[in-house]
């Protein structure tokens, strides 16, 4: 559970927003959550150590926040490339936009925090703004509501780890997800949705 201070934070929010807001600007997690992000993954320039490059490519990756689309991005890239002389153009099929929003209300949603409980009694259901991309942008057609959820539990060093060197998950917690998916398919299958 929450202490009582940190309730009454996030219960007036309409008072506390500027100072939530601070505080997720100083981790990365908490940038992620509140700001679109670009990555550059890709970069190349000149072909000889003594010779300056007549031009230079860097590919960003993106992730943006719901309320923002891939043209918005392309137009804040433009114009910050602008400044320095430099041009912007799509890469490759330039990706998609933010999935939407899915329900907490729904007996979907109910269902997975009840499959949550029974394998993580301690956890806290709360609903979380994936940064990551997911494959759930191919499954928004087939279902109202789309939840991206990993179940596991990650300390700070696993989080990081996520796309990055060596990544990998501990053995216990791979056996504890497919637990998981086990009871998800069971109480989807049976019927089981709380009321």
């Amino acid at each position: 559970e929450m202490p009582w201070a940190l309730k009454s934070v996030f219960a007036n929010r309409f008072l506390t927003e500027p100072l939530l807001l601070s505080l997720y600007q100083k981790s990365h997690t908490g940038r992620a959550l509140t700001n679109n992000t670009a990555v550059a993954t890709i970069m190349a320039s000149g072909i000889k150590d003594n010779v300056v490059p007549a031009s230079a490519r860097v590919v960003c990756n993106s992730r943006i926040l719901p309320g923002t689309t891939p043209d918005d991005v392309l137009e804040r890239y433009t114009a910050l490339a602008a400044k320095y002389g430099g041009t912007v153009e799509p890469y490759q099929n330039m990706g998609s936009g933010p999935t939407s929003t899915s329900s907490t209300e729904s007996a979907e949603f109910l269902m997975l925090g009840q499959a949550v409980k029974k394998l993580f009694p301690d956890a806290l259901v709360s609903p979380y703004l994936t940064i990551g991309g997911t494959d759930s942008k191919n499954f928004e057609g087939l279902s109202k509501n789309t939840y991206r959820f990993l179940p596991m539990v990650l300390n700070p060093e696993e989080v990081g780890g996520i796309h990055g060197t060596n990544e990998r998950i501990a053995l216990e917690d791979y056996h504890k997800m497919v637990d998981f998916y086990t009871v998800m398919v069971q109480l989807w299958s049976a019927g089981k949705f709380p009321k």
